[in-house]
């Protein structure tokens, strides 16, 4: 049997989301990690700012290109840019030193930054370039390229900063001008009147913060021209004005403003031309940023560390990509503000080796074990943090001598168990991690979200909700990214796509399509065959219960019963066939199956009755002298809805003031 959700219909968009992580890169000497084993070595970690990381002092000479590498925390939506620079003397009308971004956070386009300076030996503050990340940006390496670009002067760098943000607000405008377009006398930058009557598209928008906001404007054909309005002043185009722009630094296709908005303000934006008969498209995007802000809280189980450094992996993944296992690192407290330590240091003391290694005892879901061995085949274990509680050498660190060492040379590793709650691949171990009493389609956490999508969509109690699709458009397609765990064994992903929200087509099996994920645990499709109208699509998941046994017949041969249904093959108590009605196995505790409780003075009776099976009927009896029994409730008759996927309760609306007893019958049907 398959059970079959439908999320409801998203519509093609991309969610702004400011994602909070830690993260670290680190460079020198890599660790060996095999099954959580960490020998020790040499490595060194980049101190980071919660904020700002700066760039280092270079000189980049004429028509020449130079690099650095800065390690960058994950979490940032947008790079910001800047510094000072100063240029040798050569030909002052084309000097500029524009810079390239590349990374894992898939740095999507980049802005010449630092350009034209009339001094020839003042520095200047270059202009501040935005280096937009077409997801959220990745934790590691991020290459900062400087070009050249002087015509024969040598430019010195200083005083570099990039500043790490996140998007709280996002307008986009996109529009064109032309030959029908209302026309209007066009300020200068100043606000003063220009002497020009251009084309002009305005966009109203009301901010939601009061603050610094970036307007961008890129025009396609022609040569453009933004202006900003304190509400809607294009009939007297000097009133109200508050900024304009004709050409930033990226040329005169490109428009740009910084400027303080007020929340709740209604503004608006004229998009005009230089020209006055200019005609183009063009798109506006007016933004509002936040420094990016880093949760430095020291965490103390692997769960809420995870959350910190926003892994997508599990404990033996290595999401930063350090060589060393995401377990590890939590275990040596590898944060951005501690710099990295060999984890192991041994001394002789009296001929005895001591062993020194990191050991916080605050954490409360791992074990440190210390191995010894003399020929780095065999192993023996010679310190077990469950066992041995002696005080740490310094709140941070173990010391233990080794008494077995004998004259030869002896090695040492430390090992880290995690003692947390695996990963549950299978639906029924996920619902047993939980608690959760209902079905896959019951909604145990009260979240919206069924039992079954929790698990399909990695949720927890602590869990954001999070769309579990995004669209965006890449030349002209839309692509599909969608959460997708490849370790779940029991569950397929299909996503399918409608044009009218009535007819659905499926684009994408994962029963079929065994790509990789795109990073971890999502996945993306393109939709090739997406027309030119809107385009909606939707998330499935399909259970695969396949392995639950729904007749008696299949669940004796699944258990190797060879008695039939009134034997006790596992010799519990219970006969085969109760077994089978009231969902045991082999490690199932016993439970009574049958629980009364009085409401308003009437018996409840709630008992187990698993509604998928198929070949048996629930009978409940009621009697007051344990003698004569009526029947009072037939699953083959009443077949209400479970109270919570697996137990049905009923009313004994006919219980007297007399003591009432219950029983529970279970009629096996032959056929």
């Amino acid at each position: 049997m398959k059970q079959l959700p439908d999320l409801s219909s998203l519509r093609m968009k991309t969610p702004l989301a400011a994602h909070r992580f830690l993260g670290l890169g680190c460079s020198a000497v890599k660790l060996s990690k095999a099954r959580g084993v960490l020998f020790a070595a040499v490595m060194a970690a980049v101190p980071l700012s919660a904020v700002t990381v700066n760039l280092p002092d270079l000189s980049v000479p004429n028509d020449a290109t130079v690099k650095s590498t800065l390690s960058l925390p994950a979490g940032a939506d947008f790079f910001r840019v800047s510094g000072d620079w100063s240029a040798s003397l050569g030909n002052p009308e084309s000097r500029d030193l524009e810079l390239t971004v590349v990374g894992p956070g898939e740095v999507s386009g980049f802005l010449p930054v630092f350009a034209n300076a009339e001094a020839n030996t003042s520095p200047v503050i270059g202009l501040q370039g935005e280096f937009p990340l077409t997801s959220t940006g990745a934790a590691g390496d991020y290459r900062f390229t400087f070009e050249n670009k002087a015509g024969g002067s040598e430019i010195a760098f200083q005083n570099g900063v990039v500043e790490l943000l996140t998007l709280k607000e996002d307008f986009t405008d996109n529009g064109s001008i032309g030959p029908g377009s209302t026309t209007f006398e066009r300020p200068d930058e100043s606000g003063a009147p220009s002497g020009r009557t251009t084309r002009y598209a305005t966009y109203q928008f009301t901010p939601s913060f009061s603050g610094p906001y970036v307007i961008t404007s890129q025009q396609v054909g022609f040569d453009g021209f933004i202006a900003l309005y304190d509400g809607d002043q294009t009939t007297a185009p000097f009133s109200g004005f508050i900024t304009a722009n004709d050409d930033s630094a990226a040329g005169e296709s490109f428009s740009r403003l910084e400027v303080n908005l007020v929340a709740g303000q209604t503004y608006t934006l004229v998009s005009t031309s230089f020209s006055t008969v200019a005609s183009g498209s063009f798109t506006n995007r007016i933004r509002n940023f936040a420094a990016l802000e880093i949760d430095t809280s020291k965490a103390t189980t692997y769960e809420d560390y995870a959350d910190q450094r926003g892994f997508t992996g599990g404990p033996q993944a290595d999401d930063t990509g350090n060589g060393l296992s995401n377990l590890i690192e939590y275990a040596i407290n590898l944060n951005a503000e501690r710099p990295f330590e060999a984890p192991i240091d041994v001394q002789i003391e009296g001929g005895i080796p001591v062993i020194r290694f990191y050991r916080d005892a605050e954490l409360t879901d791992i074990t440190y074990i210390i191995e010894a061995s003399s020929d780095l085949s065999v192993w023996a274990e010679i310190y077990n943090s469950s066992t041995d509680l002696q005080p740490n050498a310094d709140g941070a660190h173990q010391e233990i001598e080794d008494n077995a060492a004998g004259a030869g040379g002896r090695f040492y590793r430390l090992r880290v168990k995690f003692n947390g709650p695996s990963k549950a691949t299978t639906y029924e171990d996920y619902a047993a991690q939980r608690g959760f009493t209902g079905g896959p389609q019951a909604d145990d956490t009260g979240n919206s979200l069924s039992n079954l999508l929790e698990y399909a969509l990695g949720r927890d109690a602590d869990s954001p909700f999070e769309a579990p699709l995004e669209v965006r458009i890449e030349d002209g397609t839309p692509v599909v990214r969608f959460y997708r765990d490849p370790e779940l064994s029991d569950i397929t992903y299909i996503i399918e796509a409608s044009s009218d929200l009535s007819d659905w087509s499926e684009i994408y099996n994962s029963a079929i399509d065994l790509q990789a994920n795109a990073d971890g645990a999502f996945q993306e499709i393109e939709d090739n065959a997406a027309g030119a109208d809107g385009r909606f699509y939707r998330l499935l998941v399909v259970l695969d219960t396949s392995g639950k046994a729904t007749t008696y017949e299949d669940y004796a041969d699944q258990r190797g019963f060879s008695g039939g249904p009134d034997a006790d093959d596992t010799g519990n108590g219970l006969s085969n066939l109760l077994e089978y009605a009231l969902g045991r196995d082999a490690d199932s505790p016993f439970e009574a199956p049958l629980e009364v409780r009085i409401e308003d003075g009437t018996p409840v009776v709630r008992f187990y009755r698993d509604p998928e099976l198929s070949d048996i009927t629930y009978i409940i009896e009621a009697s007051s002298d344990l003698s004569g029994w009526s029947e009072i409730y037939n699953s083959a008759i009443n077949l209400q809805a479970n109270a919570d996927g697996a137990f049905q309760e009923i009313e004994d609306n006919a219980a007297g003031a007399n003591n009432r007893f219950y029983r529970l019958l279970v009629v096996l049907d032959a056929d």
